[in-house]
């Protein structure tokens, strides 16, 4: 193995830094809840690198796409490929047929440099939680991949026919991306995120410091030193300080971006070849990619199949685990591939062997969707395949998600019903058990809870206010007879709570009823069921106990409760305990199969299926009679 002359180990070390934050972030340490800016540091550092590499070529006529493209053919994807055939192989024998047709799908996209586009159409409301995609974290490999097919063919033309201009040009480039980033940003956040177009600025920071490079050179050490604690700092700062609730990229992603260019940049600093040079982070560093690759699904799998939360020694397990894993995959894998000369050598078996490989993978995946996950004989007995599952959605989406629902009819009774998603419950629990009267639904939007007055996000404070403000100026509120609210309540927010009905009473004096919590899981319902392997509705139902989110809800619901009681003045609000309806204190009493017939009453964590909202419905309906004989 021959060590180029300009290696720098330094910025192994950095690329070491860049993974363990990523790491760290996946394995939820609270002090690196930013670490998910590991990713864009790579993303600069692909740039450079890439862009030194094709660069220098061009400048001394050596570049060949032939030989760029199988460089990293080789580098990339054998161990690409292994890590692939391996969590498909997991995912048999871990994963619910429904999860594993999602991770089959998964894999046909990664395998041809896709992830991006498939975890971008697949973010909607309902789909599968982060947790449960042992290939999510393709989508930054599938974003570099993408970088460089198009990079060389760019750098290429702006070269050979621009190259007076060619970095005022490519320099327009990256600034268009970054505020195309940011004026895009909130409204369409999943895009942004995914797609290259948007993240092209990243790796333009890269190709910025090679120019700064030259120019930092020629001044004193003291410059370089200062330049590279002031760059380490902020990437340390933004991986700290940072959450999962900044929205990036944009321009708060120039902290990362700008920090990770100056540790580039001050390449001879004397800390720098201290604090990562050092062999330790040197090592972490040449190992990064496979580390990068095998960790995320170790973390998915060990939480799928103990549904426990992370303690000390898990973390420290699955740390560890990745490291060495990722080790063992670089030093057999990568080396071994990267490093191997062809026998011959006008052509390199990596344009046969790599091509087929990646169609094998394919084939497997497309078997795996075509035998519908290769289901177990309880999935077999409660079965909601994919179709079922798409038209339960439906409901949500086509029929009511997102705009106001009115069965008008004369003569009947004015219901006002606001809330997320899971208001829609409400509706069918209503509609599937007699309810006759007039319907007007007011969404208040997935991210936002107490019905528009709070959020998890600062971001999504605007949003959430216009959201109600839009809701509260309708016409149907003066008309109503009764208003029900009815939310997820993730957490509660009753200063906000008690906003909204100062706000409602503003524009309506019925009776308003505020509906508490139902049970929710922190799995999906199909995938509990086929993960417990029970056979009767009574031990299905006592084994999902385990996985219900009792402590949340029930802490919530009393919560509630207190707060009713707090408004005791006012007579016209009341409150519906439909957690007491589904099961009382009692676990095992709550119910995710029918015990009568074989029906799921889930389709996925905390959504009703048509059967699961006319049960409890009808259980609402002997309860409070009341809200179905309005118009009687």
């Amino acid at each position: 193995m021959k060590t180029n002359q300009n290696y720098r180990a330094d910025l192994n070390g950095l690329r070491a830094i860049a993974v363990l934050l990523v790491v760290l972030f996946h394995l939820d340490i609270p002090l690196f809840k930013g670490g998910f800016l590991g990713v864009d540091v790579f993303f600069v550092l692909s740039g450079y690198f890439i862009s030194r590499n094709i660069i220098h070529d061009l400048e001394n006529g050596l570049f060949s796409f032939t030989r760029f493209y199988q460089k990293r053919l080789k580098r990339l994807f054998p161990a690409l490929i292994v890590t692939l055939l391996l969590t498909l192989l997991a995912g048999y024998f871990m994963l619910s047929a429904n999860l594993f047709v999602r991770l089959a799908e998964s894999t046909q996209y990664a395998a041809f440099s896709a992830s991006n586009f498939f975890f971008f159409f697949e973010s909607g409301y309902f789909d599968t939680a982060s947790k449960l995609k042992p290939l999510l974290h393709m989508w930054s490999l599938s974003v570099e991949e993408q970088f460089y097919l198009l990079w060389p063919l760019l750098l290429f033309v702006s070269f050979k026919y621009f190259k007076n201009i060619r970095f005022i040009a490519l320099s327009l480039l990256f600034v268009v991306s970054l505020i195309f980033a940011e004026l895009f940003i909130s409204e369409h956040t999943s895009a942004v995120f995914f797609m290259l177009p948007f993240r092209v600025f990243e790796f333009g920071f890269g190709y910025w410091a090679i120019s700064l490079e030259k120019k930092i050179k020629t001044y004193g050490n003291g410059l370089l030193e200062a330049l590279f604690v002031s760059g380490l700092g902020l990437i340390i700062f933004s991986s700290c300080f940072f959450d999962d609730r900044t929205l990036m990229p944009g321009f708060i992603s120039l902290w990362a971006m700008a920090g990770t260019t100056l540790v580039i940049v001050a390449g001879n600093a004397r800390f720098s070849k201290v604090l990562l040079g050092n062999i330790i982070l040197e090592y972490i560093g040449k190992a990064s990619y496979s580390i990068y690759l095998v960790h995320w699904p170790l973390i998915v799998f060990y939480k799928q199949w103990t549904n426990d939360e992370l303690m000390l020694g898990d973390i420290s397990v699955l740390f560890l685990s990745s490291l060495f894993l990722g080790f063992l995959f670089w030093y057999f894998i990568e080396n071994t591939f990267r490093y191997k000369k062809p026998k011959n050598k006008s052509f390199d078996i990596v344009w046969i062997y790599v091509p087929l490989s990646l169609f094998l993978i394919w084939s497997i995946a497309q078997m795996v969707r075509y035998n519908d996950g290769f289901p177990k004989e309880i999935e077999m007995i409660y079965s909601l395949d994919k179709e079922q599952i798409d038209l339960n959605k439906t409901r949500y989406f086509k029929k009511y998600q997102g705009k106001n629902f009115q069965a008008s009819e004369e003569n009947h009774s004015n219901v006002v019903i606001m809330g997320n998603s899971h208001s829609i419950d409400l509706i069918y629990m209503l509609k599937e058990n007699g309810f006759q009267g007039n319907i007007t639904r007011f969404n208040s939007l997935g991210k936002c809870y107490n019905f528009g007055a709070s959020t998890n996000s600062k971001n999504d404070a605007e949003t959430c206010q216009t959201q109600l403000d839009k809701n509260l100026k309708d016409p149907a509120w003066m008309n109503a007879e009764l208003i029900l609210l009815h939310d997820n309540w993730p957490d509660y927010d009753f200063n906000g709570l008690s906003k909204v009905i100062q706000r409602i009473r503003s524009v309506s004096g019925a009776t308003i009823y505020i509906i508490g919590p139902k049970m929710t899981y922190n799995k999906d319902i199909p995938d509990i069921i086929a993960q417990s392997e029970k056979k009767s509705p009574k031990e299905i139902n006592e084994y999902a106990s385990s996985y219900a989110k009792s402590n949340l809800k029930f802490r919530i619901n009393d919560s509630i409760i207190k707060f009713i009681n707090s408004q005791a003045q006012d007579a016209s609000i009341s409150f519906i305990d439909l957690l007491s309806l589904q099961g009382g204190t009692d676990l095992n009493e709550f119910e995710i199969v029918d015990p009568e017939k074989p029906e799921i009453l889930y389709f996925d964590f905390n959504h009703f299926t048509k059967e699961g909202a006319t049960r409890l419905g009808a259980r609402l309906k002997e309860a409070h009679p009341y809200l179905f004989t309005l118009n009687q």
